[in-house]
């Protein structure tokens, strides 16, 4: 299999354009593979070559295409995984240079997605050790329940006070959660709770010291359930 891999030339262009970048050469790891779209004259596949950025599923492969320079990166501008046809070193380099800022923007990104996930859990079991039967709310720990959501509704009221969408969004999300309580078993209304709490953080962009609040306050009405059943 023939290589069609870069001058030592151009790779040092290329690390010198990762260390411009302000990025730490030593994530990147060069390695050969065999190409999808180069050939040589006997029709075969060709080996170019593929840099990937440690520890992640991000990677720029040099390829070619008809003898010039093509190449496939991840991530893309608006895509997972990208390819042009640049044909020249000049533009293909330019790809690159793109490839790094996009590369910038992915792993500077908090993954809020996963991190709201982790924290799901994390509250989910902390208060599922609180209570593990699945039977109805008394109608005294109903009016309890009642209490503690009303106060975290006027708390998120207040702090977005004007701004009348968020203000409906808090209204809809506490008025389902306190419908559920009537007719679910507290295990089952436990989740819907976190759940339609979690999906009300990422409508009205509830801040990390906000949320903490609501859960405070949603443990602390839970945790009064548990006291009054059991003084």
């Amino acid at each position: 299999m023939k290589n069609a891999n870069l001058l030592v030339s151009q790779k040092n262009e290329v690390f010198d354009l990762i260390k411009t970048a302000g990025l730490n050469i030593f994530n990147f790891e060069w390695s050969n593979i065999r190409s999808n779209r180069s050939v040589d004259e006997m029709g075969n596949p060709t080996t170019v070559d593929r840099l990937d950025y440690l520890d992640s599923n991000f990677y720029f492969i040099f390829d070619f295409l008809k003898r010039q320079h093509y190449c496939e990166y991840s991530p893309g501008k608006e895509v997972s995984v990208e390819m042009q046809y640049p044909r020249s070193w000049q533009l293909q380099i330019g790809q690159f240079k793109n490839w790094l800022g996009f590369l910038q923007r992915e792993i500077n990104q908090p993954d809020m997605w996963k991190d709201l996930s982790t924290h799901e859990v994390s509250h989910i079991n902390g208060i599922s050790e609180i209570e593990t039967s699945n039977v109805q709310f008394t109608f005294a720990e109903v009016k309890l329940i009642d209490k503690g959501l009303i106060e975290i509704k006027n708390y998120l009221e207040d702090k977005f006070k004007n701004q009348e969408e968020k203000l409906i969004i808090i209204e809809e999300s506490i008025s389902y959660v306190k419908e559920a309580v009537q007719r679910q078993g507290r295990k089952d209304w436990i989740h819907t709770c976190i759940g339609t709490l979690f999906s009300l953080a990422s409508r009205i962009n509830i801040s990390k010291e906000q949320m903490e609040i609501v859960w405070i306050t949603l443990k602390n009405t839970i945790n009064g359930v548990i006291n009054f059943l059991n003084p």
